[in-house]
């Protein structure tokens, strides 16, 4: 009976030394809406049509591609950014979008809701902005910056901008930069 004990508390220990914890190291953004950095358009092309969003725009002489898509439940356009046709960066944008300042609400609930998925994936944000009490910025950093550029360099960034009347637009976006390939791209360019 104690040795069964024993293997049991053994393996509770061994399991919950190897769960993931709440905050930054424990789940890294490998890929922007499940597609591996340093994807390329083709690559990029077929799981977005695996995913069911097929309405695309390429620009930039290709090293950009735009689909409407959802993120968090909310429409919106994610963008893809390539470089040596790798992806590197990617962003959602326009969830939420109003030109009307009755909207900002609308923009801050949505704000609110993509904030708490991005907290279960990825724990909590490393830093927030707030303005008027009211959080605008959400950080999320994974590696160090600078450096020799081989390390790791990951940031997602949520924000939302409010309606002021006219053509100033409200919305809520989401960037995933990883920073650490866009050094090593850069550096194959020179």
């Amino acid at each position: 009976m104690k040795r069964l004990l024993l293997v049991c508390i053994i393996i509770i220990l061994g399991i919950l030394g190897t769960a993931p914890t709440a905050g930054i190291g424990s789940a890294k953004p490998d890929s922007f809406l499940m597609i591996p950095w340093g994807s390329g358009i083709e690559q990029i092309g077929q799981e977005m049509r695996r995913q069911g969003f097929n309405d695309r725009l390429v620009f930039f002489q290709g090293n950009g591609i735009r689909y409407h898509v959802t993120f968090a439940g909310y429409p919106g356009y994610a963008v893809f950014s390539l470089r040596a046709n790798q992806l590197y960066h990617g962003w959602v944008s326009g969830l939420c979008q109003t030109t009307d300042p009755a909207g900002n609400d609308g923009v801050n609930t949505c704000f609110t809701r993509v904030r708490e998925v991005l907290i279960e994936k990825y724990g909590p944000p490393t830093r927030e902005m707030n303005h008027d009490g009211v959080v605008t910025h959400s950080y999320w950093d994974w590696g160090k910056t600078g450096g020799s550029g081989d390390e790791e360099n990951i940031t997602i960034l949520l924000s939302q901008h409010f309606a002021k009347g006219g053509a100033t637009e409200g919305s809520v976006d989401v960037s995933y930069l990883n920073r650490s390939l866009e050094g090593r791209l850069i550096r194959l360019d020179r």
